[in-house]
């Protein structure tokens, strides 16, 4: 990173303000929180004044950039956004800005066709990079953010090369393609470019000796062979064969990422002033490539997913896009991916043109196929976030879920390595818009991606070269087709007049036309003409798609089908509609209508008979979001106020309920002065058999949990809330949800204090408190623990203690040891006074790490004993997991490698049975570390590899630790 003024090169400052400066310029129009700065310099050892000096280093970075701006302004480039700062430029003063303004004009330029314009644009663009922009700055959390800037550089690199190719004109990419190699030289779609390159410029020999380099150090450092669009470049160099990439594939090989918008431009800043100050993201050192997990994933055994719903029965029409879509397919290759969007109205038939195109394509993607309801206009408002369908994607694709990052960059990361080299189809159903959709597309390998949506999507086909392919109602001719496939020739040669008009009151609408006819098959003995004095009748459309549109009938036609149904099929479709999570499962819909079980399953099999609910997943439901609007409707007009209020009490103490009991399954709950209210009569609740099905529940339901928990913060159910943050503290803990613990919690702290509960709030304060600990954000966490101490006592002695030893947890992480023993020692005495065997071992334990962490090795040894017998006396193997760990590493710090051995492998094993990532992959750093005590320098160095991979997954700080140790 290099700044000028007015022509003078300007120094950031000390190392650690210009880190700040990095992060903030790289993520230019983003807000950056202080957290994360303060992350990016002090990692784990962050003082107590921390934020202070982050404060500082601002100021003095807006006197550097901005010397004639008052004191205390922001100025053009810095800016305020909460608990977060902004860096705000233009492309005049940031190159990074016109570079991405530069590549987008290409990706525009290359969709109306005008290719040289676009080839033009690329150069400039590759032309502003000088090396790495994390240079001098790869530690910290600024290592991925600045990571991602080189995949950029990348992308761009091989889009461009496919271009330049194309209309012979190589020799304008081979600068930027060699400097792009020698920043990655395992990155193989940029080496294979280069060699491309080289060769179409005549340069063969020069090609050679690309490939056997790249050859021999994949070979060697990672012992693979050479990816098969490697192989083909050597190939066509060998033989002199031109290459001949595809236009589309070349307009769709670029960045997902959508480009970040600078700031306006104000009066006076169109030129650059004495000023103004540029800033380039380079450096004349280039950091020693680290191989990309982008060529390990290859050798990485995988799942293979197989998630397409079930193909369309009597699929009929739609031969235009059925062709257009097969012809896309010579578009996939092994260096991007292909993206089709189909479009249009709500019920045309978009969902089912793809899957049933999917089915027929399946075999071309021999690792698998991927499908997601985005649910991008879901009436409810429960929009799919990228980061839950990333979540559900990795684990099809064999990721362990507790394996998963907790962050959405580092999903996107996971994702992309995981697709990385394999041919995979993916269908991402009902999208709401293109920055919903970017996060799920690969970077580069040979996928082809399938979007429906209701809106144009014009962003992907503008910036990432998607192909539209836009369909309408169904002609005539198919409609007639599509009800003679359902109800049978005879039956409509019977009666051509009803049946031409049942085609035209549904407007050629395919979902409309499937539904009647569903009715229909369902009702033999009813004339045509009778369904069609129904539809006459029907005077309520659905508000959506009201007026003279083509789908202005579609609510009538659902009315019919709803009149068909028993009335306890009936009263159940219309209480679905008042769910607020993406899906439902058997024992929820009995809640919703107070029944049981047994009853709703044949009810739930009508429904779906009836094509007014899907089964989507086995014993998972979820609506059309056209049909879902209309239940609610419906359920609006025809139940009382006190039949819906008592329905959604019954789906809220379903979910509540459901989810303290699973979370009983990992160990004795926390003392709540607030439980959740007794759940009402016809609520079923679940009751998970042991932890590994408690935790499997817990990852199938969270998008429902969450989606409730926020319905009943909305209605103001303040003990609700309170309750239900608490019981989902455990699993949101142990998944490494952070952010969402810190949601909840939140709203745990607003509820309590509407009820103006003492009590209550003593205790939203403190969970909030270790929240924001494990965040990392120990100013807040303390000052949260001191306004819980503030209120006074608990009268509850354990409960009183928790907050205490949370308190505690903080300074120890803080490398306040004494005032740690201090918190800790009070909490002990509270939790004997509450007769609490369990929390007294615990905080025993962590007077043990205590000791530990000052040197205190004999004390920590005869504390964590006892704190192992309390555990094993009250059967809490996680304790006793926690503790074993904590003896290891007492007796390896004063010699006696044998025990410290034996404590950490019983640790070890108990985590792996719990499911315990993050802790396994600590244990398995000491265990490194008694290795290398040992002298045991290659078993040292596997088991820090294995914590390295496990941190790495779950996109946590401390790999840094781990990698450190590997270095060394």
């Amino acid at each position: 990173m290099r700044l000028w003024r007015g022509g003078v090169e300007l120094n950031a400052g000390p190392r650690q303000q210009a880190h700040v400066l990095a992060l903030l310029v790289a993520r230019v129009g983003q807000p950056v929180s202080t957290g994360d700065l303060i992350d990016l310099i002090w990692a784990e050892d962050a003082p107590a004044s921390a934020l202070n000096v982050i404060h500082k280093y601002i100021g003095a970075l807006r006197r550097l950039l901005e010397p004639a701006v008052p004191a205390r302004s922001s100025g053009r480039y810095l800016h305020r956004h909460g608990n977060a700062y902004v860096f705000t430029a233009g492309p005049d003063v940031l190159d990074l800005v016109s570079f991405r303004e530069l590549v987008d004009a290409a990706r525009a330029a290359l969709a109306r066709q005008a290719r040289d314009l676009a080839l033009d644009c690329y150069v400039e663009a590759l032309g502003l990079w000088k090396g790495h922009p994390g240079a001098g700055f790869a530690d910290g959390s600024a290592a991925p953010v600045l990571a991602a800037l080189d995949d950029e550089f990348h992308t761009v690199c091989t889009a461009a090369t496919e271009l330049a190719v194309s209309l012979r004109q190589p020799e304008r990419v081979i600068l930027p393609l060699q400097l792009a190699a020698s920043m990655a030289l395992f990155h193989e779609p940029v080496q294979a470019s280069l060699i491309t390159a080289l060769g179409a410029a005549g340069r063969q020999a020069e090609a050679l000796s690309a490939f056997h380099a790249v050859r021999d150090r994949l070979a060697e450092e990672l012992g693979i062979d050479p990816s098969a669009p490697l192989q083909a470049a050597h190939r066509r160099v060998l033989t002199q064969t031109p290459t001949t990439p595809s236009i589309a594939g070349t307009e769709r090989g670029g960045d997902p990422t959508p480009a970040r918008q600078a700031g306006p431009v104000g009066p006076g800043e169109e030129t650059r002033e004495e000023s103004d100050v540029l800033l380039q993201s380079s450096g004349p050192d280039l950091m020693e490539p680290v191989a990309p997990n982008v060529v390990a994933a290859r050798v990485r055994p995988a799942g293979v997913p197989r998630q397409l719903p079930t193909d369309v029965s009597r699929f009929v029409g739609r031969a235009l896009p059925l062709k257009q879509l097969d012809g896309l397919l010579s578009d996939v290759t092994g260096a991007s991916a292909a993206v089709a969007t189909i479009v249009g109205t709500a019920g045309v038939g978009k969902t089912s043109l793809a899957v049933h195109w999917s089915h027929s394509a399946a075999e071309r993607f021999p690792d698998g196929q991927l499908y997601a309801n985005l649910r991008g206009f879901d009436p409810t408002g429960a929009v799919a976030r990228p980061d839950e369908v990333l979540r559900g994607f990795l684990t099809a694709l064999g990721v362990p879920a507790q394996s998963l990052s907790a962050t959405t960059e580092g999903l996107v990361g996971q994702y992309r390595r995981e697709l990385a080299g394999r041919r995979v189809l993916i269908v991402l159903d009902n999208a709401r818009d293109a920055s919903q959709v970017r996060p799920l597309l690969p970077s580069a390998s040979g996928s082809f991606v399938l979007v429906t949506s209701r809106d144009q999507l014009t962003g992907l086909v503008a910036l990432d070269g998607a192909e539209p392919i836009a369909i309408d109602v169904l002609d005539p001719d198919e409609a007639y087709d599509l009800l003679t496939r359902r109800l049978g020739p005879a039956r409509l040669s019977a009666e051509p007049d009803a049946a031409t008009e049942i085609i035209t009151r549904c407007a050629r609408l395919p979902l409309a036309l499937a539904v009647t006819a569903a009715r229909a098959a369902v009702r033999p003995e009813l004339p045509l003409a009778g369904l069609v004095e129904e539809m006459r009748e029907a005077q309520t459309p659905l508000d959506a798609l009201g007026g003279t549109d083509a789908a202005s009938d579609v609510r009538s036609v659902f009315g019919c089908s709803y009149a068909a149904l028993r009335e306890p099929t009936a009263t159940l479709f219309r209480r679905l509609g008042l769910h607020p999570g993406p899906d439902l499962t058997v024992p929820a819909a009995a809640s919703a209508c107070g029944l049981p079980v047994s009853q709703v399953r044949p009810l739930l099999a009508e429904l779906a008979g009836a094509n007014l609910i899907s089964e989507h997943r086995p014993g998972r439901f979820a609506f059309h979001d056209l049909l879902r609007a209309y239940a609610a409707d419906l359920a609006e007009r025809l139940d009382t106020a006190d039949d819906r209020r008592c329905a959604s009490r019954r789906l809220i103490d379903h979910h509540v309920h459901s989810a303290d009991t699973a979370n009983r399954q990992f160990g004795k709950p926390k003392h709540s002065p607030v439980e959740p209210p007794p759940a009402g009569p016809g609520v079923s609740v679940v009751e998970p058999a042991d932890e590994q099905r408690a935790l499997a529940w817990f990852d199938a339901e969270v998008a429902n949990l969450i989606a409730v928990a926020r319905q009943v913060e909305a209605a103001e159910l303040d003990r609700h809330t309170i309750a239900f943050a608490a019981i989902l503290e455990n699993y949101l803990r142990r998944r490494g949800l952070t952010r969402l613990w810190v949601s909840l919690q939140e709203t745990a702290v607003r509820a309590a204090g509407r009820l103006g509960d003492p009590a209550a709030l003593r205790a939203a304060f403190s969970c909030l408190g270790g929240a924001l600990n494990q965040m990392g954000d120990h100013d807040g966490a303390i000052q949260l623990y001191q306004r819980a101490i503030d209120l006074g006592p608990d009268p509850d002695p354990v409960r009183q203690g928790g907050i205490h030893l949370g308190l505690a947890a903080v300074f120890t992480n803080l490398g306040r040891y004494a005032a740690a023993l201090a918190e800790v020692n009070r909490a002990l005495a509270l939790f004997r006074a509450g007769n609490d065997r369990d929390r007294e071992a615990a905080a025993l334990n962590d007077i043990g790490w205590n000791h530990y962490l000052a040197g205190d090795y004999d004390q920590a040894l005869v504390s964590c004993t006892q704190a192992l017998a309390l555990f094993e006396e009250v059967g809490n193997r996680s304790g006793q997991a926690y503790t074993w760990d904590s003896l290891g590493q007492a007796h390896h710090k004063l010699g006696h490698e044998d025990e410290a051995s034996a404590c950490h492998q019983r640790s070890l094993a108990m985590l792996r049975e719990l499911g315990h990532r993050y802790p396994e992959a600590i244990i398995l750093l000491h265990i490194g570390d008694c290795h290398e005590a040992g002298g045991r320098g290659t078993d040292a160095r596997l088991a820090w590899q294995e914590a390295l991979a496990i941190l790495d997954a779950l996109d946590h700080p401390d790999a840094e630790d781990a990698r450190a140790r590997l270095t060394r």
